[in-house]
């Protein structure tokens, strides 16, 4: 399986654990204000981001209370900008695309759970879908008869955003008060966790639910062998005396009972299987939903300016107290890779180049090529101290322009 970008710990754990490894008093203070200023920064360009993807999203907000302004934005300009900011944003939080040939391989899949779901992909004006972190996953469903073991993979987070077409089955205009099924002029977004491969299509709004042949044959089976006992036993009774007497024999009106139990009985176990299935649709989304909207954005931002801090933090720290190593981009690499793994038991594939670009972009990196230098931490702080203070000086584009 590919390692991945995502660094799996929280950035104030990270920056305590490599305070601690820095011997003396002085270095651990100065190493800490850097860390501060550098999530100081990193914050008030993220908050600006925000504000322009909630711009850009505004027209479109499922959830919006506010008015718009008509001839600000056209819908298309807006559609088109924030799908790019969107994508941004997913990048710098390490979130990877999910192709539309692996979605279509992903429906076909063998749920363990049985919740089988059918996704009309046609429906959809705009669809993208998003993951980070995949982790091999397994279960075994047991039956009276045998057991049956199945592997796949789950994906820590998933962002959905999509639009549905106008005139499609599902979607109509909403109204002032919100109510109604999705709209055709917004665009949703949904951001869930722990998402298993196979059932990717349960994250899909207005999705069929698909009765598997086994459940079917439980209410068939039973219906079909009630069915024929109870008309077996109807004949015999009726063959076996007089007609015209039969009306008046409760026995007969027995059986007739029994064959429409069999029926009712068949009829409630099909329709306890749908709600089995729509249960268990309903408390996988409930307990896995992390945000919906607008509030993707603010987590997604999160998420993103975590990763940035960590990575730049992480790229100063072994170039500065490692410094007799000089170490070239590859070496580098390869060491904090090393103490991911040695230290810190966790095997990811560090973005050294992301890294490189933001020590370059902040000012702090004084060598290049054979061997990398930065900054002396006391000439660094006052590089981030003054871009702290004067947030207009040169860096890179926002989400959704500079």
């Amino acid at each position: 399986m590919t390692r991945e970008n995502f660094i799996p710990f929280s950035k104030r754990d990270l920056i305590g654990h490599l305070e601690r490894r820095i011997g003396d008093s002085s270095g651990r203070e100065g190493f800490s204000s850097f860390c501060s200023l550098v999530e100081s920064i990193y914050h008030a360009e993220f908050y600006r981001d925000l504000e322009r993807l909630k711009a850009s999203y505004a027209a479109l907000d499922p959830d919006r209370i506010s008015g718009i302004i008509p001839g600000i934005s056209s819908k298309a300009e807006t559609q088109t900008e924030l799908l790019e900011g969107l994508r941004t944003v997913l990048t710098r939080a390490n979130y990877r695309e999910i192709t539309r040939e692996r979605i279509q391989a992903a429906f076909k899949s063998a749920s363990p759970w049985g919740l089988q779901l059918k996704v009309d992909l046609e429906r959809y004006e705009l669809l993208a879908l998003f993951f980070r972190e995949e982790y091999p996953e397994s279960s075994v469903k047991k039956t009276l008869l045998f057991r049956k073991k199945y592997d796949y993979t789950v994906f820590r987070n998933v962002a959905l955003v999509f639009q549905l077409k106008e005139g499609g089955t599902g979607g109509k205009k909403l109204s002032r008060t919100g109510q109604g099924k999705y709209a055709t002029d917004r665009v949703y977004l949904k951001l869930f966790k722990n998402v298993p491969t196979v059932d990717l299509e349960m994250l899909f709004p207005d999705t069929q639910i698909e009765i598997r042949l086994f459940d079917k044959a439980k209410v068939a089976l039973p219906l079909a062998i009630g069915a024929v006992s109870s008309l077996y036993k109807i004949l015999g009774y009726v063959l076996g005396r007089n007609v015209e007497q039969l009306w008046t024999q409760v026995g007969f009106w027995a059986l007739v009972g029994g064959l429409f139990g069999v029926a009712l009985k068949a009829f409630l176990g099909y329709r306890n299987t749908i709600e089995k299935y729509l249960k268990s649709l309903t408390e996988s989304l409930y307990f896995q939903n992390l945000d919906n909207n607008s509030g993707v954005f603010k987590y997604l931002l999160d998420e993103a300016e975590e990763e940035e801090c960590k990575e730049l933090i992480l790229g100063y720290y072994f170039l500065h107290f490692e410094a007799g190593e000089r170490y070239s981009e590859r070496r580098l690499d390869e060491r904090i890779e090393r103490y991911f793994r040695e230290e810190l038991g966790a095997e990811l594939d560090f973005e050294v180049e992301d890294s490189l670009r933001k020590l370059a972009e902040m000012g702090l990196l004084a060598g290049a090529g054979g061997s990398l230098e930065t900054l002396d931490l006391d000439l660094a702080l006052e590089r981030l101290e003054k871009r702290f203070r004067n947030p207009r000086s040169p860096h890179r584009p926002g989400p959704c322009g500079p």
